[in-house]
C-alpha cells in the first residue's frame, strides 16, 4: 500500500501539518507511541527546517520545535513531560480553532493506493 498526501495550496499544509502534529502529541502524550516514533514521524530536526524554509505560520513551527525536545524533557525531567505536551497541544488547537484555513469540501487530499 501506498499512501500519499497532496496538496500545493499552501495553507492547507499548514493545517495537515496542525493536524497531524496534534495527533503524534496526543498519542506521545498517553504513551501509544515512543519518543523515537514521534521523532520519526514527525517531530525531529528535518521537518523543523523544512518548514522553516517553507514559512510556514510560526506558531507551527514554534510547537513542532517544542516537539523535537520532548524526549530530552521526558529523559531529564519527566514530571514536566505531560505539561510539556500540553502545552504543545494548546499552541496547536489555538491553530486549528481558528479555522482560517479549514477546508470547505472535500478534495480527496489523501490518496491511498493499493
Amino acid at each position: 500500500m501506498e499512501l500519499n498526501y497532496k496538496s500545493s495550496d499552501d495553507k492547507r499544509n499548514e493545517q495537515f501539518i496542525s493536524l497531524f502534529a496534534f495527533g503524534i502529541i496526543n498519542a506521545l502524550k498517553e504513551n501509544l507511541i515512543t519518543c523515537d516514533d514521534a521523532w520519526n514521524w514527525l517531530l525531529n530536526i528535518r521537518t523543523l527546517e523544512t518548514l522553516e524554509k517553507e514559512k510556514f505560520n510560526t506558531d507551527i513551527i514554534n510547537a513542532i520545535h517544542l516537539g523535537t525536545e520532548l524526549e530530552n524533557v521526558k529523559r531529564i525531567v519527566p514530571y514536566a513531560f505531560v505539561n510539556s505536551c500540553d502545552e504543545i497541544l494548546e499552541i496547536l488547537k489555538k491553530i486549528l480553532e481558528k479555522k482560517s484555513f479549514a477546508v470547505e469540501e472535500i478534495d480527496y487530499l489523501l490518496e491511498v493506493k493499493f
